[in-house]
């Protein structure tokens, strides 16, 4: 688990509040919670988790033929091969799949990576707010 302070400013998530950076959890910690700073436990900490931001998605030719099967099944013919296969043709000659891939957005996702928030690290950020 990462410590806070060895966090290189990645967003992060601490249960489905989402944060761009350390500015916008301490606003939110000062601002939204009403948080004073004597009031924490010592020990006191948070679990983060770390978000990446990743595609939403990303399709291939097969995933395209599977789609339009699970969605069209009652029109698919019982021999499918030559249907599908002309499909595939199609998919390759009308539809850009590395085009689209590369346009798809993209989103932050929480990884299995954790950080912990310690108290000593609220009263830093806090500090370096004020300089």
């Amino acid at each position: 688990m990462k410590e806070y302070k060895d966090h290189n400013g990645d967003p992060f998530y601490i249960d489905d509040e989402f944060f761009p950076d350390h500015e916008s959890y301490i606003h939110y910690l000062v601002h939204d919670c009403l948080l004073e700073v004597e009031d924490i436990y010592d020990d006191w900490h948070e679990i983060a988790t770390i978000a990446k931001k990743e595609k939403i998605l990303q399709v291939n030719e097969s995933g395209l033929i599977d789609w339009l099967f699970d969605h069209n099944e009652e029109s698919w013919p019982e021999n499918g091969d030559l249907v599908e296969k002309d499909l595939r043709g199609l998919i390759k000659k009308h539809f850009d799949i590395k085009s689209f891939n590369a346009a798809v957005p993209e989103l932050w996702y929480g990884t299995f990576d954790k950080m912990i928030i310690r108290k000593s690290d609220i009263i830093e950020d806090l500090k370096s707010e004020l300089e």
